[in-house]
């Protein structure tokens, strides 16, 4: 549709911000900067796009899901700075 308009808002990919920081993050990549796995993302990603699902056919409405993954993303930042994986060696 956008080609056809030849026309695009700035917000269209807003939504997928936040559940890149977080696959990233569940996946095993410092927050910080460093480097990953691939297969770490990789499985974040269907992790994420499973629990992202079964939201859908609960119903639960966007606002909440984004919540959601918000809360999740700060949990696992939180859990990584008390189990020490996010020391410089």
């Amino acid at each position: 549709m956008m080609s056809k308009l030849n026309s695009a808002k700035a917000s269209y990919g807003e939504s997928y911000l936040l559940v890149s920081i977080l696959a990233a993050v569940l996946g095993g990549v410092n927050p910080d900067g460093g480097s990953g796995r691939i297969i770490g993302m990789v499985l974040a990603l269907f992790l994420l796009q499973i629990i992202e699902s079964g939201f859908n056919i609960l119903g639960i409405s966007p606002y909440l899901t984004m919540a959601l993954w918000g809360t999740l993303l700060l949990c696992f930042i939180q859990v990584r700075g008390m189990l020490g994986l996010d020391r410089v060696v």
